[in-house]
């Protein structure tokens, strides 16, 4: 039942674009700005001074922030710009997905209200310096930069993910322009085979930074690509194969039990996508 409920909800939310159901979205401008709020509170939104448990978490963003903003050095010829041991550029694939986990790690502080760095200016600069640098070598406008070898996971799922993350963190201090500039690769990440062949909860986590990014840039037709793509592979019981079985078991890679492991991911990312 939960899952045909989440899908119900899904196609509720692409009729709004086909004006069949109008929606109410608060005080946002409109269907994007309304995700992107949702987007905010879930990764930076949320605390409560004097609970235990959120200052906890608190003091971690602020650790992370520190650890990698201490090392961006401001100079791209450096040996070590962002915290890696690398002479000179590029670098490999698997440090390519870590730089962007450390800027995302900054641009958190940046966004979360409480954090000692919260709309920390100097930050905010630190971040966009290096979003040009890794958008220079690594991660857009031409797909031949990227590093030889690149595992399809940090170039489909990960790296968007902590892209789609920063670039929500920062926009209200971007422009359009800007936001168009660095997430200029999007769609063709989004019309290739890992994201369109996908399922389960591969597909949900590229589904996060798909939607997030289409709100961020107002495209439609990506959003509604995402939408349709939920409801057509992941909110449909199955009773052969990879997915979710009526009586409450999930089978992922074929064969495998992963009730507690990729089932459980796949039913944490479904919330958080609703």
């Amino acid at each position: 039942m939960a899952l045909r409920q989440l899908y119900v909800r899904s196609i509720s939310a692409r009729n709004y674009y086909d004006g069949d159901e109008p929606m109410v979205y608060e005080n946002a401008e409109d269907v994007f700005d309304y995700i992107l709020q949702q987007y905010e509170y879930l990764e930076f939104g949320g605390y409560r001074e004097g609970d235990s448990l959120h200052e906890s978490i608190i003091n971690g963003i602020n650790s992370s922030c520190k650890t990698w903003w201490d090392r961006v050095s401001g100079d791209e010829t450096a040996n070590n710009p962002f915290g890696f041991n690398s002479t000179r550029f590029p670098i490999t694939g698997a440090n390519m997905n870590s730089l962007y986990a450390n800027m995302e790690a900054m641009a958190r502080a940046y966004a979360t209200y409480g954090s000692a760095y919260y709309k920390n200016e100097q930050l905010r600069d630190d971040l966009i310096y290096c979003l040009d640098i890794m958008y220079e070598h690594f991660f857009g406008g031409d797909s031949g930069k990227m590093p030889e070898g690149t595992n399809w996971y940090d170039s489909y799922v990960t790296t968007p993910l902590s892209l789609s993350a920063i670039l929500l963190a920062l926009r209200h201090d971007l422009t359009a322009e800007q936001l168009d500039h660095y997430m200029d690769w999007m769609d063709i990440l989004a019309t290739h085979s890992p994201y369109t062949g996908s399922g389960g909860p591969n597909l949900i986590n590229m589904s996060k930074w798909v939607i997030m990014s289409a709100a961020l840039q107002k495209q439609g037709e990506r959003l509604e690509k995402a939408v349709d793509k939920l409801a057509k592979d992941v909110f449909h019981y199955v009773k052969i194969g990879d997915g979710m079985y009526e009586d409450g078991s999930y089978i992922y890679h074929g064969s495998v039990p992963y009730t507690t492991g990729y089932g459980g991911d796949l039913l944490q990312g479904m919330s958080y996508l609703m």
